[in-house]
């Protein structure tokens, strides 16, 4: 059995769509780590405070370092592997019902990737075990997250998000067809998994024998008043307004898919929420999840430079440059979707999500 099929239909390109909120809601959880530890007393400590308190307690700021890299791979492989489910059982199911019908041709001939089931290349049966064995080891890394960070309630999360994957496309009746799949893509690949993520990391690290020591805590697990600069469990409502970046994101690429596959989706009875729309209509739709990034991060940004940032003075450069080219590239995305150029604008949006990783990363890890 050749591998390239299965690789190609993983959609590689898509995959930042899954990546990108676990490494921000990591990045936003190390910011919590490093920036709102409390003690018991409820002051608030520096890292280097809690580093000399975990050596005075022959436990390691190193330990801290690796138990969070261990809970955020696993969130990562969680991720990653419910988005290919996803994937695989798009492309079985989208082929067993003929819905890819005109999806068989190389993209150079049709301007659309190729489908493999729909063109012979995988057999359904192939693609069922290969959707089976994605959904598998996502239950696993998923589970195991859940075990060791004590959030047993998540694992509802967790199976709404894998059938969620499988009924976006199953059967007669999938739920896409009634232009609900943006908005579920919203959901899952935005606030859940960035704030999933975010969540079950500090809630490890909270409950964890390492941050026991001199009563350090790294957030209390009830409201505060003061949100933005604190974490009510572990979330503040800057995550959150990066999280809604993400989930618009994530939107963005589906709208873009169903804009190019209109007609052929409306020819099969898969009626998107573009579909639904029309083309005009879901354009304007388009740009204004385009304005409410923009905005939405330009509050994020004012907010990391004027507080975060305000005794570094080339973070501050570096991330409002990487901000700024976000910003372009956005601009870009809108002028190719005008265009038609579709395949150009999704490709864009890939490198966007890849830009928001890292102006994340830069901002709150450093």
């Amino acid at each position: 059995m050749k591998i390239a099929p299965f690789i190609y239909g993983a959609r590689p390109k898509t995959l930042t769509a899954s990546i990108a909120p676990v490494l921000a809601g990591s990045a936003c959880a190390w910011g919590v780590i490093s920036s709102n530890i409390h003690c018991n007393i409820g002051g608030r400590v520096s890292r280097e405070v809690l580093q000399y308190a975990c050596l005075n307690n022959s436990a390691s700021f190193d330990l801290i370092r690796s138990c969070f890299f261990h809970i955020v791979v696993l969130c990562l492989i969680s991720a990653v592997g419910l988005q290919i489910f996803a994937n695989y059982a798009n492309d079985y199911w989208d082929g067993v019902y003929g819905r890819d019908s005109k999806r068989v041709e190389p993209m150079s001939v049709t301007g659309k990737p190729v489908r493999m089931v729909a063109s012979g290349k995988v057999s359904p049966r192939a693609m069922l075990c290969a959707s089976i064995i994605a959904a598998c080891v996502a239950c696993v890394a998923g589970l195991i997250a859940v075990i060791i960070s004590r959030q047993y309630w998540l694992l509802i999360v967790g199976v709404s998000a894998l059938l969620s994957a499988w009924l976006y496309s199953s059967g007669n009746q999938p739920y896409s067809k009634y232009g609900l799949g943006e908005i579920v893509a919203a959901i899952f690949f935005g606030p859940v998994a960035m704030l999933g993520t975010q969540y079950l990391i500090v809630q490890y690290l909270n409950t964890s024998n390492v941050m026991y020591v001199h009563n350090i805590m790294l957030f209390s697990n009830t409201f505060s008043g003061d949100w933005f600069m604190q974490a009510s469990y572990g979330i503040n409502i800057v995550s959150l307004f990066i999280s809604v970046c993400i989930a618009c994101n994530a939107v963005l690429l589906m709208m873009i898919n169903n804009l190019r596959d209109i007609d052929d989706d409306l020819q099969n009875g898969k009626v998107t929420l573009v579909g639904h729309l029309g083309k005009p209509k879901s354009i304007t739709v388009f740009l204004v999840v385009v304005i409410t990034e923009m905005l939405l991060s330009l509050c994020v940004l004012l907010f990391l430079l004027s507080v975060m940032l305000s005794t570094d003075a080339f973070r501050q450069a570096v991330v409002f440059l990487v901000w700024m080219a976000q910003i372009l590239m956005l601009g870009l995305i809108i002028r190719n979707i005008r265009n038609n150029n579709y395949e150009y604008a999704f490709n864009l949006v890939s490198m966007h999500n890849v830009l928001s990783i890292v102006y994340i990363v830069v901002a709150l890890v450093g």
